[in-house]
């Protein structure tokens, strides 16, 4: 009972936050959506999907190293461990992972969960207010410690999307863009030219062109300034 009782408060921080993030890819348009699903499919997702093989490994007596899935190499390992009847809905979880929208992702998880014997509980207006306070103070101590210019930039956009939009959103960096193209209309001009100025900075140093050195000391200056518009 006791490892049912860790297993589904594990499990039901991360769904909480996939819950959340997933409703921060509505802000966004059509085209940008995809981006920002496959990134949830990579992270919060896999990270569900590994904890349900994790117990799953344990379960079945399949040993695995450091006693957690980690990889798609492991869960299929897993899977040749289980009996046929348990292998069909965690199959067709691990391969939820590989598509483009999270939505295949929570029906492949709606028929795992009694066969695992956890519960999908909605995220209540409690349960988001405490996830949110957690996450935006999470975010804003990493924004302060941080140096590299391109998680400056990410922290910062993602801190002034919840503070203007009130909503969550998990972004890879190549979702600079489209986040700043939905924060436009919210931010003095010369706030949106400073985080432009530091997104082409970070274009430039990430390419490793000849550009790149003094795209570094460019973005020192534009990071702290973009830093002070999340974190004041």
């Amino acid at each position: 009972r006791n490892k049912r009782e860790a297993l589904q408060a594990k499990f039901l921080v991360l769904y909480h936050q996939l819950c959340a993030f997933r409703k921060g890819v509505e802000l966004f348009e059509d085209k940008d959506r995809e981006l920002f699903d496959k990134y949830l499919l990579k992270t919060v997702c896999s990270e569900i999907t590994n904890l349900i093989f994790s117990d799953r490994a344990e379960w079945a007596g399949h040993k695995v190293e450091g006693g957690v899935v980690s990889s798609a190499e492991e869960r299929t390992a897993v899977l040749g461990a289980l009996p046929s009847s348990a292998k069909s809905p965690l199959a067709s979880l691990s391969d939820s992972l590989s598509k483009k929208s999270s939505d295949d992702f929570m029906a492949a998880l709606d028929k795992v969960e009694k066969e695992v014997g956890i519960e999908c509980k909605p995220l209540d207006k409690n349960s988001e207010r405490s996830l949110v306070f957690g996450v935006r103070q999470q975010w804003a101590e990493q924004l302060k410690a941080e140096r590299e210019a391109p998680l400056v930039l990410l922290l910062t956009l993602q801190l002034l999307l919840l503070h203007t939009h009130k909503q969550l959103v998990s972004a890879p960096g190549r979702g600079a863009g489209a986040m700043l193209d939905k924060l436009k209309d919210n931010l003095a001009p010369d706030a949106s030219q400073q985080l432009g100025d530091l997104q082409k900075a970070v274009v430039k140093i990430l390419s490793g062109d000849e550009a790149k050195e003094e795209a570094e000391l460019e973005a020192v200056a534009l990071a702290d300034l973009c830093r002070a518009m999340a974190v004041t």
